[in-house]
């Protein structure tokens, strides 16, 4: 026994296929502006950092690292700070860990760091920051479509048999 009748049922799904359809292709671009704007923040970073090294007493060492890769589910990014020194070996680099959050903690990630160094630092993650939040609530819709989408699929073949 149907207690809604089908029509009312297909013009909802239809609505929501719509929706959903320009929903999940307007995320999609949202998260490549943030891959722009995360890439556009790390490339004046580092023009800014070298500019002030040269100028400025003591070296640096922090650089922040964006990476966006195509995963299964769409695109997916990764910003994070990479720390480079010079040991008895030669050059050494590694990740910055950040911890919870979306943020790193800029007093520990500047440790040591020249002033100049950190104001830039400090800036910088300010908006590094933000656009992971931003990606993480993006991400978040992603799979909420997704889910709707299988839902959809379910009901319309519930309705048709």
């Amino acid at each position: 026994m149907k207690l809604i009748p089908n029509d009312d049922v297909y013009q909802a799904l239809d609505s929501c296929q719509a929706h959903s359809h320009s929903s999940s292709s307007e995320v999609e671009i949202a998260i490549a502006g943030i891959i722009e704007a995360a890439n556009s923040v790390a490339g004046n970073y580092c023009d800014k950092f070298l500019e002030l090294q040269q100028a400025g007493p003591g070296k640096g060492s922090r650089w922040p690292s964006v990476r966006a890769r195509d995963g299964v589910g769409g695109k997916t990014l990764e910003i994070r700070w990479v720390r480079s020194l010079i040991g008895p070996e030669g050059r050494v680099r590694y990740t910055v860990p950040k911890g919870s959050g979306h943020a790193y903690n800029v007093n520990k990630l500047c440790k040591g760091s020249p002033d100049w160094e950190r104001e830039l630092v400090e800036e910088a993650e300010s908006l590094f920051s933000l656009l992971r939040e931003l990606y993480s609530q993006l991400s978040k819709c992603r799979q909420d479509l997704k889910r709707l989408d299988q839902i959809k699929k379910k009901i319309e073949e519930t309705l048709a048999a």
